[in-house]
């Protein structure tokens, strides 16, 4: 029987290797021999995105909230201004009613005859200092406290056997405050000390 002069071509290919099997090169880096990380995919980007998106969201959030606290202590600010300057008006017309009151209880059964007059001042004027406590207002005591700027408003310096130098000694009108703030300082005078032999004894402006 006649042979292929090429021989036989099933024992000249390498065993293991099937007929027409196509063999996989596995693909490598140019210098690291590593394969290839993969792109990201559309998936991985669009969740990356959303991320950043929702970061942004809660910065915008945080940022408005932000705005309506300062929105909302800018008008309580207001609001206590306007509320300071009411109060303050209230004050001149209980320094009015304390002044006629004063003048009430000088004078001579003559010159103060109405007791009705006298008792309804009296309560006008408790009227009003019930509406100032309302609203926290109180009178600031002065007389015999060390001379303090943040309170009081010297207006003169006078001569005094009871109080010492610094001292207020007199007050000329109350000053009241409204929680911690000074609503109004008390305007006083202040001691000197004793007066001393040949000095005049008019008290300084």
């Amino acid at each position: 029987m006649a042979r292929d002069k090429h021989g036989d071509k099933s024992k000249q290919r390498p065993a293991g290797d099937a007929e027409g099997a196509v063999r996989e090169i596995p693909v490598s880096g140019p210098e690291t021999g590593q394969v290839e990380a993969a792109e990201p995919s559309e998936a991985d980007t669009l969740r990356a995105r959303c991320a950043e998106l929702e970061d942004q969201k809660l910065r915008a959030l945080a940022e408005l909230d932000n705005s309506r606290k300062r929105m909302a202590r800018q008008i309580e600010d207001i609001i206590r201004t306007a509320n300071d300057r009411l109060l303050a008006e209230l004050l001149e017309v209980a320094d009015n009613l304390e002044r006629a009151l004063a003048h009430g209880n000088a004078g001579n059964s003559e010159e103060c005859n109405n007791d009705a007059v006298f008792e309804g001042t009296r309560l006008i004027l408790s009227q009003v200092i019930g509406l100032l406590d309302k609203y926290g207002v109180r009178p600031l005591e002065s007389i015999g406290k060390r001379f303090d700027p943040t309170y009081h408003e010297a207006l003169m310096e006078v001569d005094s056997d009871v109080y010492e130098p610094g001292v207020v000694a007199a007050e000329m009108v109350k000053g009241y405050a409204i929680g911690d703030r000074i609503l109004r300082h008390a305007r006083v005078a202040v001691s000197r000390g004793r007066l001393s032999t040949g000095e005049d004894a008019t008290p300084k402006q």
